[in-house]
């Protein structure tokens, strides 16, 4: 399942065999996990420094907005 959706960045195939594939995929998914995905496809970047699963669906994630440093 989960492989649909990386193993797409490693083998080069035209765009309409991708998003028939993503389609599949999220057919699978639970719709808590496909809210995960689309968070972070929205986020485009960004850190997530914890993701709580519960009964194997996600629960709640940390999301750093701001990292500061001092060196």
């Amino acid at each position: 399942m989960a492989d649909a959706i990386f193993n797409r960045t490693k083998t080069p195939r035209n765009e309409r065999a991708v998003r028939v594939e993503d389609q599949q995929a999220q057919a699978e998914l639970h719709p808590a996990w496909q809210a995960v995905i689309r968070f972070c496809r929205e986020m485009g970047y960004g850190e997530i420094a914890c993701l709580r699963i519960h009964d194997g669906l996600p629960i709640s994630a940390d999301v750093v907005t701001k990292k500061i440093r001092w060196y």
